[in-house]
């Protein structure tokens, strides 16, 4: 028997606001110009946004309003969470893009150098590994709960951490499932935990998977009352296990947020993992792994 392991953050983790800010940009700018070059980098603390990268597009963007309304979608709206998206400054530092890159480019080559990978496995039916799609299916239903006022005592930041045993390829049972969820003051962790089991783990994780073995832990370092940009800094890229598979396949070790397709460490990634998903999907096998790698131009 063997142990593999995933880690899955809250739209609210610092790191994850960071790259949802990334891309909400990314987006708009696709949007006003198909053709828009578009590498951002974001970084958040208390009050405060930072954008800097490269651009070039035909199209204009209103910068600060999309960083404050995605900061708002995530639901860090009042100041007693830490950062209030309408009181936030917003530093922008952006610059057109590099001349040498557009001469690769209009040679139809690769955006930028990268080695990516595409995995899948028939353990779920997205065809991803059994640790990383718990976690990221408990980490959504955090957010979820929260949302749509079930749970209000929730707060946006949190993070999931799941172990699973294994047999070989074939997945026995879960045996940690951790949640890290980020709560009011005035709520009690036994009541936290009460809820969390009930409405996010036994609602989630499928009951042939858990087990007299099965650890469930909520919070066990205790109150998590002040999160967000105010306990940590956050910044694009830093989450690319979790962006990827856990610890079961490898990551092309590149972030993917706030880069248009003209990047080959996302767009790639995104042919690598498809190329995988058709191979298990069509039957040919129980698990594929494919690496891609490109040179820039």
């Amino acid at each position: 028997m063997h142990i593999r392991m995933a880690e899955s953050p809250t739209e609210g983790h610092p790191d994850k606001v960071a790259d949802l800010i990334a891309d909400a940009l990314l987006d708009e700018f696709l949007r006003k110009d198909p053709y828009s070059r578009v590498s951002l980098e974001v970084m958040v603390i208390s009050g405060m946004t930072f954008v800097a990268g490269h651009v070039s597009t035909e199209g204009y963007v209103d910068i600060p309003g999309i960083v404050r309304s995605t900061m708002k979608e995530v639901g860090y709206n009042r100041p007693e969470l830490g950062f209030d998206a309408d009181a936030s400054a917003v530093i922008i530092s952006i610059e057109e893009q590099s001349p040498e890159i557009v001469l690769g480019l209009s040679q139809e080559g690769a955006g930028d150098t990268a080695v990516v990978v595409g995995y899948a496995c028939n353990e779920t039916e997205s065809y991803m590994p059994l640790p990383i799609s718990l976690a990221h299916s408990l980490s959504k239903k955090l957010a979820d709960l929260r949302k749509t006022g079930r749970a209000p005592f929730l707060r946006p930041d949190g993070k999931v951490l799941t172990t699973v045993a294994y047999e070989g390829t074939k997945p026995l049972f879960v045996k940690d499932i951790i949640l890290f969820a980020q709560h009011d003051p005035d709520v009690s962790l036994e009541k936290l935990k009460d809820y969390l089991v009930e409405e996010a783990v036994k609602k989630v994780v499928p009951s042939r998977y858990i087990t007299k073995e099965t650890r469930i832990l909520v919070n066990p370092s205790g109150r998590f009352v002040l999160g967000g940009p105010v306990a940590d800094v956050g910044q694009t890229g830093r989450k690319i296990v979790s962006d990827a598979y856990g610890d079961t396949a490898y990551s092309g070790g590149s972030a993917f947020s706030g880069k248009d397709p003209t990047k080959t460490d996302r767009s790639a990634s995104y042919l690598a993992r498809m190329m995988a998903k058709h191979v298990v999907a069509g039957g040919f096998a129980e698990r594929c792994l494919v690496q891609l790698a490109y040179a820039f131009g």
